[in-house]
């Protein structure tokens, strides 16, 4: 199993990459600046960081620069993250040594592409008629669905693989009337899974009926 060190000074962000990336397998440590991800790295030994850049302490350049001066942590992946996305903040990220920059808020698609990269890792993904069998059980059980043109944002965050946005317009979408309910419970259900896919092709087949 891969080992992911997760360097963020608000917890909140450490969790939100954890939920994601614990059920896909990998060994999560966190740390919640620069300093304390130094102390770790010879006892729980990443296959991969990925790191904030403003933190107390030490921010994630100054660590990454320690880090690259060791030759035992050459081939080490680091990632930097910010919500920053000046071109100056990315190249200074690389600059110091890190591997690759990824956005915040963090995409899943994004980060799943990166530890793809680096990782060598192949996703295996629900097959077709597992995703199919999705919008065929919500048509079954006769989901009361919201109008197609209530689903716009919700289509794009699950185009994106935005986790946190797809539940957050679930909620939004129960909240306008309670009828909703049980189709915003089935796709948080499914977000919890991370299969946006199915959740697409819910929406797709909303559109489909509509027209």
């Amino acid at each position: 199993r891969r080992k992911l060190l997760l360097v963020d000074d608000k917890e909140v962000n450490r969790q939100l990459l954890a939920e994601v990336l614990t059920p896909l397998g990998f060994i999560i440590a966190e740390a919640e600046n620069g300093q304390v991800a130094l102390n770790q790295l010879p006892t729980f030994q990443p296959d991969l960081m990925i790191t904030d850049i403003v933190m107390p302490e030490l921010d994630g350049w100054a660590m990454t620069r320690q880090i690259r001066q060791c030759p035992e942590y050459q081939e080490l992946t680091i990632i930097a993250s910010s919500a920053s996305v000046a071109e100056s903040d990315q190249g200074e990220s690389i600059a110091v040594g890190c591997n690759d920059f990824l956005p915040k808020p963090v995409q899943v698609e994004q980060l799943l592409a990166r530890l793809q990269k680096y990782l060598q890792l192949d996703w295996v993904y629900a097959a077709e008629s597992e995703t199919s069998s999705e919008v065929n059980a919500a048509r079954r059980t006769q989901l009361v669905m919201p109008p197609a043109a209530e689903l716009t944002q919700l289509y794009h965050y699950a185009r994106i693989g935005d986790i946190e946005g797809i539940e957050q317009e679930a909620g939004k979408i129960e909240q306008r009337d309670s009828r909703y309910r049980e189709f915003s419970q089935r796709v948080l259900e499914l977000a919890g899974q991370f299969n946006d896919q199915a959740i697409l092709e819910l929406i797709a087949s909303v559109r489909e009926e509509a027209e």
